[in-house]
């Protein structure tokens, strides 16, 4: 959304009244006596995008808004003791408008950050992350280190052929954009085990993609898709289905590794204790939830939508996307904040609750 839409959400909230609240003292509140000041919100932001320094906090400190960022630790950028202009220096006079840095889109940071392009200028830097969480307003939770999807099924969905492939298969090559690759159905690497193809048929397709005449028209590259098909069949008639899936063993490391290093970084740069995790494309598991709490995470945010309640899972919180246009946002914001909704979560959430063998929530110590 543009920064007038959002300046334009993030008052009405003001002159409404609401209350913001940090991850932490929804918990509280979910699992104390004391019920949350009415009415209350969580302001999230995915990934730490640059427009959250830029735009986002500027505004959040106008109106005394509260927010969390989830960031992935990998892609905050260099620039210890330097921070970029944002629109507070634009109220200030010190720069104009034109003057605040360019900020590509979401796309496209995405996309430099899973090919190898880390500093990009797409994301924040650890001294303006510093600068928000010194305000009080801005708490900052983990969204992992890599954030990143893989491929989790043999089932070939397409090619790589596009110069410019959009950021799923960008990153669930891991920043092999070689012409020809075959693409797969993809989904977060925490939750699933990666599927490795067979080398052999990769190189064949590959190399035919490479040497086949150059040409972007949709017939040239409806003609080379259909040749790619033919090799695909003919290698595994042949050979038969010969990639693999990484072993549990691996996968459980690799996901450990991701939640332990995000976790750390944070804690290092910030000095202080990082308890909460936003789940990569909002995909969790049991095991996944586990493991968290195991090494330390006292909560955790979905993409699960709906509104939190007592006695609500710490580790599944619920969300609402808050829409790009105003008119939307209000109506949005009447229907979540209503009793009915409160209810009928109350009533699904002590159903799951009570299940055999499901643990309680209450058991999470989310202090």
């Amino acid at each position: 959304m543009s920064p007038e839409v959002f300046e334009e959400q993030m008052r009405y909230l003001a002159e409404k009244g609401y209350y913001t609240l940090h991850i932490s003292e929804l918990i509280r509140f979910l699992y104390g006596r004391r019920p949350p000041p009415s009415p209350s919100v969580v302001i999230t932001f995915d990934d730490g995008y640059l427009d959250n320094w830029v735009y986002a906090y500027p505004i959040l400190k106008k109106y005394g808004l509260k927010a969390a960022l989830c960031l992935i630790t990998e892609r905050v950028e260099a620039g210890e003791g330097e921070t970029r202009p944002n629109l507070y220096d634009v109220w200030e006079g010190r720069v104009t408008l034109d003057q605040l840095p360019s900020i590509p889109t979401h796309e496209v940071a995405n996309a430099r950050a899973y090919s190898g392009g880390r500093f990009g200028g797409g994301h924040v830097n650890w001294s303006e992350v510093k600068q928000m969480v010194k305000s009080g307003l801005i708490d900052i939770y983990s969204h992992t280190h890599t954030h990143s999807p893989c491929f989790y099924d043999e089932t070939i969905t397409g090619f790589l052929l596009d110069s410019t492939p959009p950021w799923e298969a960008v990153a669930s090559t891991r920043g092999d954009l070689r012409s020809g690759l075959p693409l797969h159905p993809w989904r977060s690497a925490l939750v699933a085990r990666r599927y490795i193809d067979d080398e052999r048929l990769v190189e064949r397709l590959v190399e035919f993609a490479t040497n086949s005449c150059p040409g972007t028209s949709t017939e040239v590259q409806a003609e080379l898709e259909s040749k790619l098909w033919r090799i695909v069949e003919e290698y595994r008639k042949e050979h038969g289905q010969a990639g693999f899936y990484e072993d549990h063993e691996v996968y459980l490391r690799r996901v450990v590794e991701e939640l332990v290093r995000s976790k750390a970084l944070l804690e290092e740069y910030l000095d202080r204790p990082c308890k909460y995790i936003c789940w990569p494309f909002g995909e969790h598991s049991s095991l996944l939830i586990s493991l968290a709490q195991q090494l330390g995470y006292k909560g955790a945010i979905t993409n699960d939508c709906g509104v939190n309640v007592r006695g609500s899972d710490p580790f599944l919180l619920r969300r609402v996307p808050a829409p790009g246009d105003f008119e939307a946002f209000k109506r949005t914001v009447k229907t979540y904040s209503s009793g009915l909704r409160e209810r009928v979560q109350r009533v699904r959430t002590a159903a799951f609750n009570s299940r055999p063998g499901y643990y309680s929530p209450a058991d999470a110590s989310p202090s």
